[in-house]
């Protein structure tokens, strides 16, 4: 049985690699022939990467695991992100085949390349976070949310597909061929985009409702994936900075649908290292250089502007070579005492006081000064080692009948 799951995994991951490799290989012959991306949008060139990373792993997973859920999600994704690619690759090249007439049967494919994305972008941020890392639900009362992101699914992909709409092509406004007159389609949307958004956040949110309630290896694969819930925030972040900062709306929209993209690549690559467990204790070193030099390199380029446009308000002249040597200069100092102070604050955040014995043991003494029984004493010295080591698990094993 698991030889048969396997192969049909590793076959479901040919497949969709060699359908997305189709797909480029028709991208990059349209784009040859026309000196430009024709037919392609900036950010559809982060999909293949989505279907490849999916395709990959989800064999990869599969493999190991034949019964995760999440895992024949991951292969389902890269597949239907094959066939995505291979579509926006031939709508492309038959753009470039055809120029100034409607090119061949387009229909069905300016059809498909109208909705097929929803899975992509909708499932690892919703079912991939609630069913991590075991499979299931963390309880009977997480149901709701995974009828929600079932529903939000269903929904946006119905809309997207059959709502009365007309689409921008080569030849002209192409109308949606399989369109289904009806007044439901707005509160539709509204149902989808409101269930949707209400799946994701509580999805999130039970991912740190497991990792408070979890010990050992699964602690440690839930850190792998809020490491990846932090980075993938951080790109949500950047995505709606990018519509308030840049004029131009297109541009802006071309890279927030690529950072989205990008997140769901990242939810994936967590979800596979912490299910193999590969490295997997090595997650604490990483959130730990992750958080210094982040956070360091925020600083270091917030103080330079600082210290430039000050230095430059101040003697009133542009691009100085002075004041940018003198403002690298002050980096300079202050970058290894700040470094040092925040690595330290890294350090308690994560471990503890490990790195400080003598407070500690200082700590200790102090709990155990005053008068108490001996369990009452034991407990002290649990409960004391446990909040300044920030452990998630601590005892005292006694001898049988002591």
């Amino acid at each position: 049985m698991r030889t048969t799951t396997s192969s049909l995994a590793w076959a479901i991951s040919g497949l969709s690699l060699a359908l997305t490799a189709a797909g480029i290989l028709l991208g990059v012959l349209a784009i040859i022939g026309a000196g430009r991306p024709v037919g392609l949008f900036s950010h559809q060139l982060t999909i293949p990467f989505s279907g490849a990373v999916f395709a990959g792993l989800g064999g990869l997973v599969l493999a190991r695991h034949p019964r995760h859920p999440i895992a024949w999600m991951l292969a389902a994704l890269g597949l239907i992100t094959g066939i995505e690619v291979l579509n926006l690759g031939l709508l492309a090249y038959l753009s470039l085949n055809a120029p100034g007439e409607m090119i061949p049967a387009p229909d069905f494919a300016h059809w498909l390349a109208q909705w097929i994305y929803s899975p992509r972008g909708t499932i690892p941020l919703t079912l991939f976070l609630l069913l991590f890392p075991d499979g299931g639900l963390p309880s009977r009362r997480w149901w709701p949310v995974a009828v929600a992101a079932v529903v939000g699914l269903v929904a946006s992909t119905a809309a997207a597909a059959f709502a009365p709409a007309s689409w921008e092509a080569l030849g002209g406004i192409v109308q949606n061929p399989f369109a289904i007159q009806s007044r439901l389609w707005d509160p539709l949307f509204m149902i989808s985009g409101s269930t949707s958004l209400f799946a994701m956040l509580a999805s999130m949110a039970s991912v740190v409702v497991r990792f408070r309630v979890s010990t050992g290896i699964e602690r440690q694969q839930l850190k792998w994936m809020a490491y990846a819930l932090g980075i993938v925030l951080l790109l949500f972040t950047g995505a709606v900075l990018l519509f308030v900062v840049l004029t131009d709306t297109r541009l802006a929209t071309e890279l927030g649908f690529s950072l989205v993209n990008v997140s769901t690549i990242v939810i994936a690559v967590a979800f596979s290292v912490a299910v193999l467990r590969h490295k997997l204790y090595d997650i604490d070193l990483l959130i730990n250089r992750t958080l210094v030099y982040g956070v360091l390199t925020v600083l270091t380029v917030g103080s330079y502007v600082l210290v430039v446009g000050s230095l430059l308000a101040i003697f009133q002249s542009r691009g100085s070579l002075l004041i940018s040597l003198t403002a690298t200069g002050l980096i300079a100092v202050l970058f290894q005492p700040v470094r040092d102070r925040l690595q330290r604050t890294v350090n308690r955040l994560l471990y503890g006081q490990r790195d400080e014995p003598y407070d500690v043991l200082s700590r200790l003494g102090r709990r155990l000064e005053g008068p108490a029984t001996p369990g009452a004493m034991l407990a002290s010295v649990v409960e004391t080692i446990a909040q300044t080591l920030k452990l998630p698990y601590v005892a005292i094993t006694l001898p049988k009948g002591g």
